[in-house]
């Protein structure tokens, strides 16, 4: 056989997001999953990549603006693909993404900091407006 399967994970999926338990929980799952696969299968000539982005400018944000941090499809596409071509089995994107993977692995105090005041905001939000956005 061959072929190349790239699964879509997420950032969530690496590390704890506060208010995303269930979506992160199912993108790690995702991860893992494509990690046994790439394992399992090559020998059969089969290859896996799993894409880990952060915010994606797709439907997923229907009725709010996208974060200014967010990338299109077509972006997020490109780097997929020059991505698999050097072999990269876990891709991460964009900058943003990998700067909070690298704090959560490096610099834990500094990422929990981080993720302690996304959970105030989103804590709040809920509060006030019903939804962690």
């Amino acid at each position: 056989g061959f072929g190349h399967i790239v699964n879509t994970g997420s950032i969530a999926g690496k590390i704890p997001v506060p208010y995303q338990a269930v979506y992160a929980s199912t993108k790690s799952a995702v991860i893992s999953m494509t990690e046994c696969l790439h394992y399992e299968l090559q020998n059969d000539g089969l290859q896996f990549s799993v894409f880990c982005p952060g915010n994606v400018r797709t439907p997923i944000f229907n009725g709010i603006a996208p974060p200014a941090d967010s990338i299109s499809v077509e972006e997020a596409v490109e780097y997929i693909f020059a991505e698999r071509e050097k072999g990269s089995l876990i891709i991460v994107f964009p900058e943003t993404a990998r700067s909070i993977d690298y704090l959560y692995r490096e610099k834990r105090e500094d990422f929990d900091k981080i993720m302690e005041d996304l959970a105030d905001e989103r804590r709040e939000n809920y509060r006030t407006k019903g939804t962690y956005c």
